[in-house]
């Protein structure tokens, strides 16, 4: 079982329980407190794994893998921690009791803040800015983070201006983190929609290859296919060169980009109107081959 589906079913779990242990509360009337630490022990459940969700799946796609993974064991020990002060607080004394609840605290936001950094770095951002504006976020939730933790450890020894200097800060990164994180979704959502309206490359373009289990020599138009000789079933996708706006350099003429008019080296023009057109080789295809059904 993949991480992903591992915490995924955690999550499912762990969020049908808390509803229903908060339906029996609510409809029989309970409040003891061992229920309360039992609600208390699913909600935790529940978000820790949401977060660890967001983080596997970025460490699927190899993304941030070092930090989400950082984030992922963060949310493991906060989680026993946070256990200790639910159900074992009568075993800490008050400087104890402290410790654990500043170290839980700054786990958690670490784990927390880094579920949402997994999500954004998905999206495959071709145009430089977004790229750019992506980076900002990851600074400003890193700031909130180290913010928090902050206050978290010294909160004590904060007192008038200062102290309302560091909460003002923290708000401030938190909503530049929390606009940044809604808005790298929708710039992604909106390349992807402009992409549409550019010329791409053709559906069928053909490409001489070698069969890998006949070794015959034939040319195959891409997308599906099948081998001439014994049958083998291809998939060939070709992927063509874009301008760093994100503007598709299929068919371009002339030198410039159209969209933004960066000059567009050689190796990345399809077709020019003054020069030969680059050799077949100078093509990025993915192919991929699988046996045909028995």
């Amino acid at each position: 079982m993949s991480i992903r589906r591992a915490f995924l079913w955690s999550m499912i779990v762990s969020l049908s329980l808390a509803a229903l242990l908060g339906v029996a509360a609510l409809t029989f009337g309970s409040s003891s407190p061992t229920l309360a630490r039992i609600l208390g022990t699913t909600a935790l459940w529940s978000i820790l794994s949401i977060v660890c969700l967001m983080q596997a799946i970025a460490i699927e796609r190899r993304r941030l893998s070092a930090w989400m993974w950082v984030g992922m064991v963060s949310a493991g020990v906060a989680f026993l921690l946070w256990m200790l002060l639910i159900w074992g607080e009568a075993l800490l004394s008050g400087y104890q009791d402290d410790l654990v609840a500043q170290t839980v605290g700054t786990l958690s936001i670490i784990a927390c803040a880094l579920g949402p950094v997994g999500l954004i770095s998905l999206p495959k951002l071709h145009a430089r800015w977004p790229r750019v504006l992506r980076r900002v976020v990851y600074g400003c939730v890193a700031i909130f983070v180290l913010l928090c933790s902050f206050m978290y450890w010294f909160e004590d020894d904060l007192h008038g201006t200062a102290e309302e200097v560091l909460w003002r800060s923290i708000g401030v990164f938190a909503i530049l983190s929390a606009v940044g994180i809604i808005v790298i979704p929708v710039l992604w959502k909106l390349q992807g929609l402009q992409e549409q309206t550019f010329t791409t490359v053709s559906k069928r373009l053909a490409l001489r290859l070698t069969c890998p289990r006949c070794a015959s020599e034939q040319q195959i138009s891409t997308g599906s296919g099948t081998c001439q000789n014994c049958g083998l079933r291809f998939r060939i996708d070709v992927e063509e060169p874009r301008c760093a706006c994100g503007y598709l350099l299929f068919q371009l003429q002339g030198e410039r980009c159209p969209e933004c008019g960066r000059l567009i080296p050689w190796k990345d023009r399809w077709a020019n109107a003054e020069e030969p057109a680059p050799a077949a080789a100078e093509v990025t295809s993915d192919a991929s081959a699988t046996e045909p059904s028995s």
